[in-house]
């Protein structure tokens, strides 16, 4: 496809595609749920979404209530482990075609693609509106279980446990990014990016040789 280009640098080039027109979609979809309320909505639109800043404290508290939500990822890990191991691995393809140095890249591109995407959609657009709606309690909760749903693509075709586990554990880990988002970090999405980014990524090298 990419002349000159080899199978592994081909296959960073086509996420970097992805990601990009991924995050267009996911960018897309909440700007035009500004200009439908934009008389509603005052701060603009990276107010709108939370692309705010946010203080040195939400990072380090977002990254402390991370890693202590992160403990039910690692039970699930564990239980995978007993259980088999992990069927669909993230980027055990790209693994298994690209050099040292191009599989670091796509491990990044991949937490990123998670980080900032989906936070933008679930937490900034959705999270936020059903938050301002319902109230944190039943806002957050849905939105955590909204962010459950696309999960079931990625473990759709793996035996019935890893469903059950890891869709559990989505919702675990998107109730947590709400969590960060409005009580931590004052509506800003910026921590919980990151700390999205980092799950993602630390997640690639534990389904790949430990499970």
């Amino acid at each position: 496809m990419f002349i000159g280009l080899n199978v592994g640098t081909q296959y960073l080039v086509q996420k970097v595609i992805h990601f990009v027109m991924q995050l267009i979609v996911f960018l897309a979809i909440p700007f035009i749920g500004y200009l439908l309320t934009k008389k509603k909505n005052h701060g603009g639109f990276l107010k709108y979404i939370g692309l705010t800043k946010a203080s040195a404290k939400s990072y380090s508290s977002a990254l402390g209530i991370t890693g202590i939500a992160y403990l039910f990822t690692i039970c699930y890990f564990i239980l995978l482990k007993f259980n088999g191991g992990m069927v669909i691995s993230p980027l055990q393809q790209a693994y298994e075609i690209s050099s040292p140095i191009t599989f670091a890249f796509t491990s990044l591109l991949f937490g990123l693609n998670a980080g900032i995407c989906e936070e933008i959609l679930f937490r900034g657009f959705i999270g936020k509106r059903l938050i301002q709606t319902l109230g944190f309690k039943w806002g957050n909760l849905i939105q955590a279980i909204i962010f459950v749903f696309p999960h079931f693509t990625t473990f759709g075709i793996t035996p019935t446990f890893e469903v059950i586990v890891g869709v559990i554990n989505a919702g675990v880990m998107g109730w947590t990014f709400g969590y960060i988002m409005h009580k931590k970090s004052k509506g800003s999405i910026l921590p919980s990016i990151v700390v999205h980014t980092l799950v993602d990524i630390i997640a690639i090298p534990i389904s790949l040789f430990l499970l």
